[in-house]
Order: C-alpha cells, then structure tokens, then sequence
C-alpha cells in the first residue's frame, strides 16, 4: 500500500481527536525510511499521535522526534539476535518512549537486568515482558516460578512488567 492507501483506511477508522493513537510496527518500520517519515507526516496532519514499534537494530532516523513514541525491542540470548540491538542508541530517547525486553529463561532475565542497570539514568520507559510456551497453559507458567523470576526484576529495577495477553487468550494463533 502506498501512503494515500493506508491514509484513506486510517482516517475511515474513528474520528480524528488528539486522542487517538496509531502504531506502526513490522515487519521493521525503519526498512523504509522516507515512506515511513512521509506518512507520520501526514499522520500528523490528521490530528493522529503516532507510536513506531521497531525491532531496535536501526538508529533513529535523524526525524525520530516527530514520533510521539517509540517502542525499541532489545533482543535478549534467547531471540538468537543479541547484540544486534542498538541499546545505548534506544536507551537515549524520551520519557515517553519505550524500550522492551521479551525474556524467556534465567539467562535472558539476567541480560536484561544487565542492560536496564547500564542505562539506569536514560529517560525511556522499560518494560519485561515474559515469553509465555504457548504449548504450555498459563498455570504451568506460573507454577514453574518464571513469572514471579521476572516480576522480581521488575520489582528490583523499577521497570513495568507487561505480559503478552493475546497469547493467554488465543496461544500461539496469528492475526489476532
């Protein structure tokens, strides 16, 4: 879809007050640049707020600022990508941005609490979200103690834990 396309299905959506969010997220937003800027552009225009959820591996692009926010995921051991992610490039953002964790084992809960205390005095909002088995019902998750491991970091860093609900409704389905 071109800009125009996505403009004409946005704004047939809800009507247009500074409440109303739209969140671009992947594939990787940042792939495409300059359709990517353009449409915030117009976005914007619409009286829309804008949040842009990226995979954390590409800088901000020199625009960045006209986001309204910003979700970076830093990929922990268990994504087979660490280090991948731009960390200290995402951790110095706004209050208002967000940089995202997805943990899966003790070794990514480590990592992640290694990151968060490297970059205890940047401004984004952090966030842990634990990767839930969807072939595992959600006592098992709770009973193996893995979620209280990482509500204990979020407790001991100050950072918000987030779990991924749809996988609790739905397990492991996409497009929903």
């Amino acid at each position: 879809m071109d800009v125009q396309d996505i403009l004409s299905q946005v704004v047939k959506l809800e009507p247009r007050t500074y409440k109303h969010w739209v969140c671009i997220t992947g594939g990787e937003p940042l792939f495409q640049p300059e359709g990517l800027h353009e449409l915030i552009k117009y976005l914007k225009r619409y009286g829309l707020r804008v949040e842009v959820e990226t995979n954390g591996t590409i800088p901000k692009p020199s625009w960045w600022t006209i986001v309204d926010s910003w979700a970076a995921d830093i990929k922990c051991p268990s994504s087979g990508i660490a280090g991948l992610s731009l960390e200290k490039e995402w951790f110095d953002t706004r209050i208002f941005d967000q940089v995202k964790f997805v943990v899966k084992d003790t070794t990514d809960i480590a990592y992640a609490e290694s990151c968060i205390m490297r970059n205890a005095l940047r401004n984004p909002t952090v966030i842990v979200s634990p990767m839930l088995d969807p072939t595992l019902d959600i006592a098992f998750n709770v009973k193996s103690g893995f979620l209280a491991e990482v509500v204990e970091l979020c407790k001991r860093q100050k950072v918000r834990f987030s779990i991924q609900l749809h996988k609790i409704v739905y397990g492991d389905r996409k497009d929903v």
